[in-house]
């Protein structure tokens, strides 16, 4: 268990613990095992330390937040903003190969009913990995119902349920361009409320999946600042964008290239890492570093041994 596995209580506002609840089935939730989860999620940030923190706000602001209630906040998303800039579709690929007269291909033989109950259980990058082994599931990126699952409260753009969800059930909602608004979310130009509120349910998310990892007695998801939350949504925000490393072999060190030079904060004391260098055993080393930012004489590098 985790070093700050000392707690005997947990105080939840009642709509955060509402929140929580609402993470879960009924069949699914054991208190016990949230009460376990929640030894594993480490103490919050506290406010000039997240910059994520909305500027305005004065500890708690979590609290403060749910207070006034997602539709006082301004800032906080609209479907219109969230379509505003959205590009037309890409078109078709249409590969010149000629398909292989040996290889059988059975998602042909199923009906769109079937293959949407198989893709709404995959993340959408799962399924379109699934378009190359088959062509088959090709109509299922123009099903309207696959695309609606994916703003389900635990899917990938769940973090819009306040958004969505007085229209996700409505006969409006079933002629809606769920497509659209996927793509169009993909890269999100994020208000202090807009990022409190992903971030919210970022851990909402990892806590749902930690307590039922330990009911069923599965490896549990990696701790909380540890894990790779971005998978959780697969959306970049602001001018981010990702990097990714293949750690199919094993990483001898790590040297990581850092800066305290990073711009105004209210804060002394900030480091910025401006690149990492992966050294593995059997394969050439991986670089990735931050070019936008030119560092001068400052820049230091410290290697961290994995062995």
């Amino acid at each position: 268990m985790p070093e700050h596995d000392q707690t005997d209580l947990y105080v939840f506002h009642e709509p955060c613990w509402q929140r929580l609840v609402k993470h879960f089935s009924p069949h699914e939730f054991d208190v016990g095992y949230v009460f376990e989860a929640l030894e594993y999620l480490p103490l919050p940030f506290i406010r000039g330390i997240d910059e994520s923190t909305p500027l305005r706000l004065h500890a708690p602001y979590m609290w403060e937040a749910v207070d006034e209630g997602f539709e006082s906040q301004p800032e906080f998303a609209n479907l219109n903003d969230l379509v505003r800039s959205a590009k037309p579709p890409p078109k078709p690929w249409r590969p010149a190969m000629p398909s292989s007269p040996i290889v059988a291909d059975n998602f042909r033989r199923l009906p769109l009913e079937i293959i949407e109950m198989i893709a709404v259980l995959l993340s959408t990058q799962d399924v379109l990995y699934l378009r190359q082994v088959s062509r088959g599931v090709a109509p299922i990126f123009g099903s309207l119902t696959f695309w609606k699952t994916r703003f389900d409260l635990n899917g990938e753009r769940g973090f819009l349920w306040p958004v969505v969800r007085d229209l996700i059930s409505t006969e409006k909602g079933h002629g809606f361009d769920w497509r659209l608004l996927y793509h169009c979310t993909c890269h999100l130009d994020c208000s202090h409320w807009f990022r409190l509120e992903l971030k919210s349910w970022e851990s909402l998310r990892w806590l749902r999946d930690t307590a039922l990892a330990l009911a069923s007695g599965r490896p549990r998801p990696l701790d909380y600042r540890g894990d790779a939350l971005h998978y959780y949504h697969n959306a970049m925000i602001g001018d981010t964008h990702l990097e990714v490393v293949d750690i199919n072999s094993r990483v001898l060190r790590i040297a990581v290239s850092a800066h305290e030079d990073c711009g105004p904060h209210e804060h002394h004391g900030f480091v910025c890492i401006t690149g990492l260098e992966f050294f593995f055993e059997d394969r050439p080393k991986v670089m990735r570093k931050d070019d936008s930012k030119e560092k001068g004489e400052n820049f230091f590098a410290n290697e961290t041994s994995t062995s």
